[in-house]
């Protein structure tokens, strides 16, 4: 049972938008502020059912961050949580992958999502594709992730040419996602 007490103000806030490119908001979040656990997934847009998909990411990790949430005392180790929370997004990946499998109007279905716990001061979280994760500290917003992208793979490997990969390489090519191979 998570029984410690946050002392610093905590706000969760969603917003989402269709954008200017697809007709469908393949957006989902969720957060629990009794349990300090939070996700958000965003459908692969032009794959099929990136909706589904990122419907049933959050609803997955919510519910497996909440029984995992529920089992914490104040003695967790941070290699332990860490772990957890790669362990809950892989069963995830599991169980949107089959579930495309089993309907043909839903095979290659896949998500991004960042998934999130606050514990004992800290926030641990993990995240899979481009849905990135937010420090907002002293007016500034500072990025926590880093997007497994084909720009952000060529720029890791060659950070002197970002100008020139921002120019030649579209920045939606997600080399990571739930629900595909």
């Amino acid at each position: 049972m998570v029984n410690f007490t946050l002392n610093y103000k905590m706000e969760f806030l969603k917003s989402s938008d269709v954008g200017l490119v697809r007709s469908l908001n393949e957006d989902n979040a969720d957060f629990d502020k009794d349990h300090y656990i939070f996700a958000l997934a965003d459908g692969m847009g032009g794959h099929q059912a990136g909706e589904i998909a990122s419907a049933m990411a959050v609803d997955l990790t919510m519910k497996a961050l909440k029984a995992y949430a529920l089992t914490l005392d104040n003695k967790a180790k941070s290699s332990e949580l860490s772990g957890a929370l790669i362990k809950i997004i892989e069963d995830s990946n599991q169980a949107i992958y089959a579930a495309g499998l089993r309907n043909s109007g839903h095979k290659g279905m896949g998500t991004t999502i960042v998934i999130g716990l606050f514990y004992n001061k800290f926030v641990y979280y993990a995240h899979v594709g481009d849905s990135r994760f937010y420090l907002f500290r002293n007016l500034l917003l500072n990025p926590l992730t880093q997007d497994h992208t084909l720009l952000q793979e060529m720029i890791n490997k060659a950070p002197e040419k970002e100008r020139e990969f921002h120019a030649t390489i579209h920045s939606n090519i997600v080399t990571q996602a739930l629900g595909v191979r």
